[in-house]
């Protein structure tokens, strides 16, 4: 909430021009508008705004330079009780000085004025959209990551809800099947050690636009095409891809997937942290914190077979001189599996 003057009108901000009895006071906000709306041309919007004081105070719309709003016959309109409303209109009436702008609520009566936040007010025209998902490759024995394709004109407003299987198997973020199956909060369905039986089975996504409400099936099918391991094969990932940015509101958790795949499959861990058998980790950020995360995936399991301890050098015995002022880093580099204890 501010308290400021606004162009036009005279009301002093600093203090009130008249000192109020004590059953009198100036405007506060009952309901103050949130600092984003957004809304479909099909649907519109209707932003309200109260105050109380006593005497009632005076709801008014500004825009962001302080000059009042007024009506625009069919697009904008400030009603009896103070809402901005905004009906819903047609694609070619849309118009940016009234449907992509800031706004604020104003309220005052003799004792004071108060405005509220910037409101910013965004239309968002529907447009038609499909969901795709396509094939992913996998070795059996690894985890897959199916997605959920949506194109980018409508990607802000649309969310995946849940997966669909053509066996009738139906999955719903926030619930783990079995440790299986798990849809993440970025709307992907993971699929944990991949099996023949994952490859018979087809998936479908289903999104659904937040503006208007309405939910949808992906035009496309997806399927799992699982390779059959022939010897070991060391971790890979699927691109050539070092590094990845993320953005995310505080308090908002962020998936990182690590999509590396081998034979047997591996281990991986994030940070100095083990995630056994595992590919995802949720972050949870604070502020504008900056998070670096390493993905070492690692073939597992280790050697099937004992190794006895070996210096991993010829020298099996060395002299070292030292100077008895200093100090000195002695390495015993023996490899063995299980791995060797030192004494």
């Amino acid at each position: 909430m501010k308290v400021s003057a606004v162009s036009g009108y005279a009301t002093p901000v600093a203090y009130a021009a008249t000192q109020p009895d004590a059953d009198q006071k100036g405007p506060v906000f009952l309901n103050e508008p949130t600092n984003r709306i957004d809304f479909s041309n099909s649907t519109g919007a209707e932003i309200e705004c109260k105050a109380s004081g006593n005497p009632m105070p005076e709801i008014i719309w500004i825009r962001s330079d302080g000059t009042a709003v007024g009506d625009v016959p069919g697009l904008r309109q400030i009603s009896s009780d103070g809402k901005l409303v905004f009906p819903p209109f047609r694609a070619e009436d849309y118009r940016q000085e009234v449907h992509a702008q800031v706004y604020a609520c104003l309220a005052r009566n003799q004792f004071g004025t108060i405005i509220s936040r910037d409101v910013h007010v965004r239309a968002v025209v529907a447009q038609y959209y499909e969901a795709d998902v396509n094939k992913e490759h996998v070795i059996r024995g690894n985890a897959a990551v199916i997605k959920c394709l949506i194109p980018s004109f409508v990607a802000d407003f649309v969310e995946v809800v849940s997966w669909h299987t053509d066996s009738d198997e139906n999955y719903f973020p926030g619930t783990e099947y079995d440790g299986k199956y798990l849809v993440l909060p970025s709307g992907e369905l993971h699929i944990r050690e991949v099996g023949p039986e994952d490859g018979y089975k087809s998936y479908q996504c289903r999104t659904k636009h937040r503006l208007t409400g309405e939910t949808r099936l992906s035009a496309t099918k997806g399927r799992l095409v699982i390779t059959e391991p022939v010897g070991r094969v060391s971790p890979k990932f699927p691109t050539v891809q070092t590094s990845s940015s993320f953005t995310a509101n505080a308090q908002a958790g962020v998936t990182l997937l690590c999509p590396a795949q081998a034979y047997p499959a591996p281990m991986f861990s994030v940070g100095p942290r083990l995630l056994s058998g595992n590919d995802i980790k949720v972050i949870i950020t604070h502020g504008s914190q900056s998070v670096t995360l390493l993905c070492p995936a690692q073939a597992y399991p280790v050697p099937l077979f004992r190794v006895s301890p070996r210096l991993t050098s010829g020298d099996e015995s060395r002299i070292v001189k030292v100077d008895h002022s200093k100090s000195a880093t002695l390495l015993c580099p023996a490899q063995a599996f299980p791995v060797p204890l030192f004494r």
